[in-house]
């Protein structure tokens, strides 16, 4: 008797074993930090009202994002300090999702202790997409993609 439960007692850890290298050569192979690439911030929104003091773009009422990219309010796009321009993030807020690229730079509203406050800053027309226009700022869920 006590042969059979040897048995399956090695049967049991060897089946085990097997399991964990499966799932440490699959969680390999998922590009590092997936979870990392997902955070939550305070974001709030900008129109064409900031163009002043920027290079003029092409058309009436617009201006240059610090991409280039022309801008009036109207485009899909983001600000973001350091992050790569180009680099599309997906905005979560309060159940709405919208994706859209980095093209400019800020946020750099600073709180009464001089740190910055904000991760991101929204065009106008991200920020009605995901109803946050009359909140002006609110806490987000931002992953690359």
């Amino acid at each position: 008797m006590r042969d059979i439960w040897t048995s399956l007692g090695g049967a049991v850890a060897g089946a085990a074993i097997i399991l964990a290298l499966a799932y440490v050569f699959v969680t390999a192979s998922i590009p590092q930090a997936q979870a990392a690439q997902c955070w939550e911030t305070r974001v709030s929104w900008y129109g064409k009202e900031t163009c002043q003091g920027r290079p003029p773009g092409r058309g009436k009422g617009k201006c240059q994002t610090a991409s280039g990219v022309p801008f009036d309010g109207s485009q899909w796009l983001i600000a973001h300090r350091s992050l790569p321009f180009h680099t599309k993030l997906r905005i979560t807020y309060d159940g709405s999702s919208v994706t859209a690229p980095v093209e400019d730079r800020g946020p750099f509203h600073r709180d009464k202790h001089g740190n910055y406050d904000r991760g991101a800053d929204l065009s106008y027309a991200v920020a009605k997409a995901l109803g946050l226009i009359h909140a002006g700022v609110g806490t987000v869920r931002v992953c690359r993609v």
